[in-house]
């Protein structure tokens, strides 16, 4: 399988031998992977692309004080060997010039955003439409909402029915299930089988306590054949992703430190429970990983063992 999103980096998310010890669980057998505006750890992405560049495609930040220095920073990251770019549909609809410097590198913008993307849909159809050669992909379901804004005329159905659009399903158990479902069946129609893939948005299932091995399951319920699975599953990112030419790795030098641009933002690791400071959640992940991981048990009773070590007993009184 190809997982179409994952997360890397230290230490909100985890290393990369993480990871692969994931893929192996699962039967993933090439990631594409990213760090995140409160993670922006690119140097981990790019040892993944070190440790195994057949196996991996990386998707950098799109971080600095101007125009200048982010546009230093996406360079930078591409000569480094990185595939695209992790990008809000807020930052695209800010900062249009960013698909301009993608499409004449032939690099990917994997989207992420809200109501269909329609903050930046008419720039990703303007982008796809001027740079033939470009491919733009969104996980998270390129947005969840009402259905009807992929029926009705206007740049959000536009972008959805661009044949080098692909949507990611990722996070499905974070949605509410009845939603998620009736917006899935929205996309299948629309979208169709051919530009579908799956995401397993590892690690931040497990701090939902889901079985990560058991996310693929989740597109069962829509009954794909046997070729519909295989596009699904593989072929689709074989097809747009892996199949494009992959850039030399190189060594990654940055004209800034990522860490200055840090979003400093709690880690959910329960829904509606715990925050965890961002420092933590790499740290409980990889000991859980080492006690056995999910063949043993889930994350949050993994947690409360940890707790019940480190802490005294209650006392009464206070």
């Amino acid at each position: 399988m190809i997982d179409g999103y994952a997360h890397l980096g230290l230490p909100r998310f985890w290393a990369v031998e993480d990871y692969r010890r994931i893929m192996e669980l699962v039967g993933i057998r090439r990631a594409m992977v990213c760090p995140f505006d409160s993670c922006p750890d690119i140097a981990e992405c790019h040892r993944a692309l070190l440790a195994d560049p057949a196996a991996f495609r990386a998707y950098g930040l799109v971080l600095g004080r101007d125009r200048r220095e982010m546009e230093a920073g996406l360079l930078a990251q591409l000569e480094a060997g990185f595939d695209g770019f992790r990008l809000g549909d807020a930052k695209i609809a800010a900062h249009p010039w960013i698909l301009d410097v993608l499409g004449r590198e032939e690099a990917v913008p994997m989207v992420v955003g809200a109501r269909g993307l329609a903050a930046a849909a008419p720039m990703l159809v303007a982008f796809l439409e001027r740079y033939p050669r470009a491919v733009a992909v969104s996980a998270h379901f390129a947005g969840p909402t009402d259905p009807d804004v992929l029926r009705q005329p206007g740049p959000v159905r536009a972008l959805f029915a661009h044949p080098r659009f692909l949507v990611v399903m990722s996070r499905q158990g974070m949605f509410p299930a009845p939603a998620i479902k009736t917006w899935a069946e929205a996309l299948i129609d629309v979208v169709g089988w051919s530009r579908l893939m799956w995401g397993s948005e590892a690690p931040v299932p497990i701090w939902r306590d889901e079985k990560l091995a058991l996310t693929p399951a989740w597109i069962d319920q829509f009954a794909p054949d046997p070729a519909q699975r295989a596009a699904f599953f593989s072929g689709n990112g074989e097809r747009a992703v892996f199949d494009r030419p992959a850039r030399p790795v190189r060594p990654l030098t940055l004209p800034f430190d990522p860490w200055d641009h840090e979003v400093k933002i709690a880690a959910p690791m329960f829904p509606y429970g715990l925050s965890a400071d961002t420092r933590i959640p790499a740290r409980l992940v990889q000991a859980w990983l080492a006690a056995g991981g999910e063949t043993v048990m889930p994350l949050s009773a993994f947690l409360s063992a940890v707790l019940d070590k480190a802490l005294p007993p209650a006392r009464r009184g206070g």
